[in-house]
């Protein structure tokens, strides 16, 4: 019996990686124009299909249900925050104090862009990262991906300039922020630029990092509330605050004096942005007790929240690098399966 021919054996390969990522007579070429689009005509012939359509074309019963958990928790967070879209509802929603700088023009139009693009970004995000939506239907995904990666971009860029005040704006808090911002939007034109080169595995994983720092906002929520009561009750922590702010919270410039007599100096009225003072953090004296408990530890929460989902993310990688070689096998096939055309064209002329 003859041995298969080299060009065969490939194709054989590209059949076999195929039956879960693919029809192999598919056009090889699109992930050259569309970045992000993984190139599965409707004639798949895959297990996935075969199983209940509630599986979402997921192979594993554990990565539907990390994907439900996580993803359900990114949507149900943006439907919660969706009402952010107006400003007025914003204001009612800020930290204490917060509202102060961002009823100012210029950081009010980088807020509201950051919310604008983050939002339905983050939303939409979601289906990109179901194998149905690039099985089945490739072209939807890579317009999809396309859009929800610049608007991820956008909103980055926004939250990087209104870091400047968030949370008081404390050096520890605008770190944090431009670092989570420029990592997720690094890491989702990396993504990109892989899938437009056609390396579906190193596209995977990008995509997923920025998805997944993106999302260490919600978690810096929940442990900065968790911790404002935790120093409530150590009550010996105090953040700083601008006179300016301490009265926008007050609302009465006598409720100022009184509480803060040095906010009441002429040097102070004169310049009120320049003169600081410490304001207890405690969940327990009113509005702006809370605001400085929550700023007190935002920065805090922020650091720990992005350390959680850069460690928890490579953790993940690590334990589906059996998906990653799939890909990588898959885009390494359909990179040669245009060589071999040509090669047995030019077989057949010679002929």
């Amino acid at each position: 019996m003859s041995k298969p021919s080299d060009d065969n054996t490939g194709t054989y390969g590209l059949q076999e990686i195929d039956q879960e990522y693919g029809d192999s007579h598919a056009k090889s070429d699109s992930l050259a124009h569309v970045p992000g689009e993984l190139d599965c005509s409707s004639r798949i012939r895959t297990p996935t299909l075969a199983r209940p359509w509630w599986m979402l074309g997921f192979e594993k019963w554990t990565s539907l249900g990390l994907s439900a958990f996580f993803g359900g928790a990114i949507m149900g967070y943006s439907l919660a925050k969706a009402p952010m879209m107006s400003f007025d509802e914003l204001l009612k929603r800020f930290v204490p104090g917060e509202g102060y700088w961002f009823e100012q023009r210029f950081w009010k139009i980088s807020i509201m862009i950051h919310i604008f693009a983050s939002l339905p970004s983050s939303f939409f995000s979601v289906a990109c990262f179901l194998p149905i939506t690039w099985k089945r239907w490739s072209r939807f995904h890579g317009l999809l991906g396309y859009v929800v990666s610049i608007l991820l971009v956008i909103s980055c860029v926004g939250a990087g300039i209104a870091g400047r005040r968030g949370q008081g704006g404390d050096l520890n808090t605008q770190s944090a922020f431009y670092m989570l911002a420029s990592g997720a939007a690094c890491a989702v034109i990396i993504g990109c630029v892989e899938a437009r080169r056609g390396a579906l595995d190193a596209h995977r994983e990008w995509m997923i990092r920025a998805w997944f720092y993106n999302g260490a906002l919600v978690t810096t929520n929940i442990t900065a509330l968790i911790s404002a009561h935790v120093i409530t009750a150590i009550n010996t922590y105090y953040s700083l605050w601008r006179c300016a702010e301490v009265e926008y919270v007050l609302e009465s410039s006598n409720a100022l004096a009184q509480a803060y007599p040095q906010c009441a100096t002429s040097n102070a009225l004169s310049n009120p942005h320049n003169i600081y003072v410490s304001v207890h953090a405690s969940w327990r004296e009113g509005r702006l007790g809370r605001g400085s408990a929550i700023r007190a530890s935002y920065g805090m929460a922020l650091w720990i929240a992005m350390i959680l989902h850069g460690v928890g993310i490579e953790l993940y990688l690590r334990m589906t690098v059996r998906e990653s070689k799939k890909l990588r096998e898959l885009s390494e096939q359909k990179g040669i399966a245009p060589e071999q055309t040509e090669l047995r064209s030019l077989r057949k002329t010679s002929w």
